[in-house]
């Protein structure tokens, strides 16, 4: 989220101060940190069939993957780029509080 957050404020879309009150809402959630045996080979893997340029997107993939689960991203465009391919991921802009 950093990352995504962080390019954001270089692309002029929000300023950084908007960025980081983001990051500290972001970091209140129930976040675990998770490492899994053949996660990272999985995410090359996904890197290379979905033709992205990096493969650090592909690891949430991977994770999400493994877990069954939603994946929530800030990249819109990552999340266009798969939607087909993998529904369950969403972008975080169609969220809307219950």
């Amino acid at each position: 989220m950093t990352n995504a957050l962080y390019k954001r404020v270089v692309r002029k879309e929000v300023t950084l101060e908007t960025a980081r009150a983001a990051l500290k809402t972001i970091l209140r959630f129930d976040i675990e940190i998770r490492e899994e045996l053949g996660l990272q080979a999985r995410a090359m893997g996904l890197a290379h069939r979905l033709r992205q340029s990096a493969a650090y997107d592909s690891q949430y993939l991977a994770l999400a993957e493994h877990y069954r689960c939603e994946l929530w991203t800030g990249d819109q465009r990552l999340q266009a780029a798969v939607a087909e391919t993998f529904p369950w991921v969403r972008w975080i802009g169609e969220y809307s509080t219950p």
